[in-house]
């Protein structure tokens, strides 16, 4: 089982969050879940495909980076596409 190494996008911000929300909803994809290390979203990515089957093309991965008083919080984010047995968020 090939693992996808790259992060699909990096986003900065509430806006960038909102904004790759909605043009992944438009495009079939939903959240299904946010992790604190990259490592741990990797590791759910794995199960993801091994349980329901998922492909490259069915999952999308996002390093999002907000702004936490006087640092950086990073959230990696999970998108996957409806209708493949998974559940996920749409944000309508």
């Amino acid at each position: 089982m090939r693992i996808r190494w790259l992060i699909e996008e990096v986003t900065r911000g509430l806006a960038q969050d909102i904004a790759i929300r909605q043009r992944y909803q438009k495009e079939d994809f939903g959240l299904e879940s946010a992790f604190g290390t990259e490592k741990e979203a990797r590791a759910r990515i794995a199960e993801l495909k091994q349980t329901f089957g998922l492909k490259d093309r069915d999952i999308r991965l996002v390093q999002n980076i907000s702004r936490v008083g006087a640092g950086e919080r990073i959230t990696w984010q999970i998108f996957a596409k409806a209708g493949k047995g998974i559940r996920v968020r749409f944000f309508d």
